[in-house]
């Protein structure tokens, strides 16, 4: 579907004089005389698939013959016969003609508004190839780095040169220099820098111009080309380059500078082993380091329009400069954090904080598994930045927040697509009460059958708590919990949720308030055969 000035049309048919948007396609019939000759008929400018097509077509055989009219740009296109009535017979109307040149005249100032922005494809309509392509260019703004892999020569270059020019409004409104170092043709010295006679490393030459940029407050994207043929030394030596922005001595997007550490951007582009010369599975160490998307090979009228147009993607979604500030951004990790807790508990499944693949497994695709996505603390800590800008990035009809595929993409790219749907099949749920209502009023709750639900209402009440730590809110928690427990009767799965609160009791950041509070030596007592397993029954002893 597409938007015509960020406001979306209806299915139907097209209505004369006025843009309507059907399928995938915008359709325009220009205004006719109130009582056209007979014969003509409305001529219609539509724009389908990848190609536009002018027409003026008729619904029964024209009287004195037809002609043909065809326009392509970049796809399919067709050919529809028109009426010739008004151009063979003179006092019958205007030309049919006229009526398509004006059709012709208007569909092209929409596409040049499409061009500039205003003409919006709706994201509801994305394909899978979009929809990987959304979530690079949020976790690329996010400064996340990424990598996308594919075989050679199927635009993830120009792609990403595309990207650059897109971020202008990141860079005050100039395009976003793109710096390519080409991997295989690098030794150590070329990234940590070469040694000076007073025992000083010059930096490279792409990581002082970064410098200089990042200094001047202007962005730049550090793009790693053929990052699976580069030798292990090199691979090695970029491990800080990828996750300090650091290449030998030189910090190159220093944190005190005008855009405080957020000035360079890193992608990296790669080719499987059965796919680019010399390409080998990536080292561990540096695929754990990264987010990594499939790249999509592109169809013949995206070819086309990428070579006539630019290699662009036809909107992205954005992230505003103070993007971390948003709640979101907390609210993502303490998503995440929270069904990593409940798998560590192993109540719902195994443990996936941390689930490093065996040395030999390989994908279906043939390549090391290791040299992929997959769960640990680290990437865990990727995928909830990722999750994050994903739910705070801002979409072409104004709406904050990309759609769940693009969201899931980001996510399974960190850690991999089974951790990743295990996430997201948890965090389904949609229908949980506020838990500060459930602060307001801790006995009146309606405690829910569902084991998972319950586990995640305990888990975000406990979570208000710790954002907003106060005496009254934690005891209010613990009478909300004790609820819960009088209607389930399923400590084990509550205890979770008291574990917590009890851990607040004696962590330094809420000691100070909490030890103004009672102990709540009622509530606690539900949880004495859980707490004796977990080891926690000492802990809310009174302090002598």
């Amino acid at each position: 579907m597409y938007e015509y000035n960020r406001k979306p049309g209806g299915l139907g048919a097209v209505k004369q004089g006025a843009p309507q948007v059907f399928g995938r396609g915008i359709g325009l019939s220009p205004a006719l005389p109130p009582r056209p000759a007979p014969g003509i008929r409305p001529a219609q400018v539509n724009i389908f698939g990848g190609g536009v097509g002018v027409s003026a077509p008729a619904a029964a055989r024209p009287v004195y013959g037809s002609a043909p009219i065809e326009q392509c740009m970049g796809g399919g296109c067709g050919t529809v016969p028109a009426t010739a009535d008004a151009a063979t017979t003179p006092g019958t109307g205007r030309p049919w003609w006229q009526y398509a040149l004006v059709g012709a005249g208007v569909v092209g100032a929409l596409y040049m508004l499409s061009r500039q922005g205003y003409i919006r494809r709706n994201p509801e309509a994305m394909s899978q190839a979009e929809v990987i392509k959304q979530a690079a260019a949020i976790t690329i703004q996010a400064g996340i780095p990424s990598i996308l892999w594919g075989p050679p020569g199927i635009g993830k270059t120009q792609w990403v040169k595309g990207l650059g020019q897109a971020m202008a409004f990141m860079n005050r409104g100039e395009p976003v220099k793109v710096i390519t170092v080409i991997g295989s043709t690098k030794d150590p010295t070329d990234i940590g820098g070469m040694p000076r006679p007073d025992g000083t490393l010059r930096p490279p030459a792409w990581a002082a111009e970064l410098l200089e940029r990042a200094l001047k407050g202007q962005r730049s994207i550090l793009f790693l080309d053929e990052f699976s043929s580069m030798s292990p030394m090199v691979h090695a030596a970029l491990l800080r380059v990828v996750n300090e922005k650091v290449a030998g001595e030189t910090d190159f997007d220093p944190k005190s500078g005008p855009l405080k550490g957020n000035a360079v951007h890193i992608v990296c582009a790669a080719n499987r082993p059965k796919h680019g010369a010399g390409a080998r599975d990536l080292p561990p160490p540096a695929a754990n380091r990264l987010i990594h998307y499939e790249w999509p090979r592109p169809t013949a009228a995206e070819w086309m329009e990428g070579m006539l147009r630019g290699w662009r993607s036809p909107f992205y979604y954005v992230l505003p400069e103070d993007w971390r500030a948003d709640p979101l951004y907390k609210a993502a990790f303490q998503r995440i954090g929270t069904f990593l807790k409940a798998r560590d508990s192993g109540k719902f499944g195994a443990p996936v904080l941390f689930v490093m693949p065996e040395k030999t497994a390989k994908t279906e695709e043939g390549f090391r598994a290791t040299g992929g996505a997959w769960p640990s603390p680290r990437s865990w800590g990727l995928a909830s930045e990722a999750y994050a800008a994903t739910l705070i990035a801002v979409g072409p009809d104004d709406v904050q927040g990309a759609p769940q595929p693009v969201q899931e993409r980001a996510v399974q790219g960190a850690v991999g697509d089974e951790a990743g749907a295990q996430y997201f099949n948890f965090a389904k749920y949609k229908d949980l009460p506020d838990p500060e209502d459930l602060l307001a009023h801790p006995d009146r709750w309606t405690v829910p059958d569902d084991t998972k639900k319950l586990f995640l209402i305990s888990m975000n009440l406990v979570n208000v708590v710790q954002n907003k730590p106060t005496a009254e809110r934690w005891l209010a928690a613990w009478r909300a919990l004790k609820h819960g427990l009088d209607e389930s009767k399923d400590a084990g799965t509550l205890a979770i949720a008291a574990r917590e609160l009890t851990d607040m009791y004696e962590d330094p950041r809420y000691r100070e308030v909490l030890h103004e509070a009672s102990i709540p030596r009622k509530e606690i007592a539900q949880f004495v055969k859980p707490f004796k397993k977990m080891g926690l029954l000492e802990k809310m002893a009174p302090k002598k």
